[in-house]
């Protein structure tokens, strides 16, 4: 079961490296480049898609230097200005939740335009940690487990400095952390679940670098890029595999993130509505009483004048 499970997980990350997108006969398109990236786009777009390929080219030097590893081929963007078309060209597989996706087999990157998705901070981060998932593949093949993968990506590009943490302290008290293996399908899940294992992703990747260094992480992408497996690489590198890497940083968790949930404002406002419900019932029940022992007392006094 176990070896069933192992390999719908690789088929699943071999898809979407592996993928090359429907873009060839998809009407006109218009083009920026530069020495290191090359941009498509639509018309109207262009505005866009220079801000796009600034960002794109300004993180090219620092994942060559962060990860030891620079690209052999120029890698191709395609800004898509609907959901339909990014459907279309991405073969229609993917989330709706999703901004961006990229191919390691093809060197392209397809991203959803802020004229109809997030704005155009957000799709930059987009381009830039679909570009990472490149620099990952091109050090470390394909078999990068995916929390790690995305939590590399979203470290390089900025994407999850200073994002809210509550949503783990919640799911810890909740018992609904993610096993970070499931992370794997993170294609399945819905938006909120997605989130949430994106943002344990990060926090994951964040300790794990914190920890142990950028020259570790360089020397796992270069092990699991030698056809080790990601508990071979795992061992050879921390002296743990994967499910002993949780296990530490779970401890973690419970320590800097656990009561984090007392911060949590939501958390208040629900207790105090709750609080109030109850209060306002015992005052009513209490009214009532008086008003009952109201009516004992007036009936007993007439009947005594009987």
């Amino acid at each position: 079961m176990i070896a069933i499970d192992r390999i719908i997980r690789l088929g699943l990350i071999l898809i979407l490296a592996l993928y090359t997108f429907q873009v060839t006969a998809q009407g006109t398109w218009q083009v920026k480049s530069t020495s290191s990236a090359k941009i498509h786009y639509r018309r109207g777009e262009a505005e866009n898609a220079a801000k796009i390929l600034s960002a794109v080219d300004e993180h090219l030097t620092k994942l060559t230097e962060k990860l030891a590893v620079s690209l052999p081929y120029t890698p191709q963007l395609y800004l898509t200005t609907s959901q339909e078309e990014f459907d279309r060209i991405t073969g229609g597989f993917l989330p709706q939740w999703s901004q961006g996706v990229s191919s390691a087999m093809s060197g392209q990157i397809v991203l959803k335009s802020p004229s109809f998705s997030k704005n155009i901070a957000t799709v930059k981060q987009t381009a830039v940690h679909e570009l990472t998932h490149l620099f990952i593949a091109q050090k470390a093949g394909h078999g990068v487990p995916r929390w790690l993968n995305e939590g590399l990506a979203q470290l390089l590009a900025g994407q999850g400095q200073g994002e809210p943490l509550l949503p783990i302290s919640r799911a810890m008290w909740a018992g609904k952390l993610i096993p970070l293996s499931d992370i794997d399908f993170v294609d399945r899940m819905t938006h909120k679940d997605a989130e949430l294992a994106y943002l344990q992703s990060f926090n994951a990747v964040e300790f794990l670098v914190q920890d142990y260094g950028w020259e570790a992480m360089r020397d796992l992408l270069s092990a699991l890029g030698q056809n080790s497996t990601p508990d071979e690489a795992f061992s050879q590198v921390y002296l743990f595999d994967q499910a002993g890497f949780e296990s530490i940083w779970l401890q973690h968790l419970q320590k800097s993130h656990r009561w984090m949930i007392l911060l949590d404002t939501q958390l208040y406002i629900f207790s105090g509505a709750t609080i109030l419900v109850l209060l306002s019932g015992i005052a009513i029940l209490r009214k009532r009483r008086k008003i009952y022992k109201k009516w004992e007392s007036e009936e007993n006094s007439y009947t005594g004048t009987i």
